[in-house]
């Protein structure tokens, strides 16, 4: 699924919602927040001025995404044979 980027001239996410942003002079996105007309990374904090464009962060495709991998590893975990411990030590 494509994701949608906004420009900031033409909207501003909601406050406190979680996001991508690229500002005006980079191509890679940030994943953070915006409050009260600012954008919040990581790292730093950009006015509004400085950022060219957004797109909403999925919570929900990345939870998502992050059970299958648990779920993966378990099962892989489960699958292999036990050591016994007279081997382990």
């Amino acid at each position: 699924m494509q994701k949608q980027w906004v420009s900031c001239s033409a909207s501003l996410p909601h406050d406190g919602d979680p996001i991508h942003f690229q500002l005006c002079d980079r191509n890679v996105p940030m994943d953070g927040t915006y409050t009260s007309g600012v954008f919040h990374s990581r790292w730093s904090d950009y006015d509004v001025g400085r950022v060219r464009s957004w797109s909403a962060l999925n919570i929900v495709a990345i939870v998502a995404a992050a059970a299958r991998t648990i779920s993966a590893i378990s099962a892989e975990l489960v699958a292999q044979p036990s050591i016994p411990q007279e081997q382990a030590s």
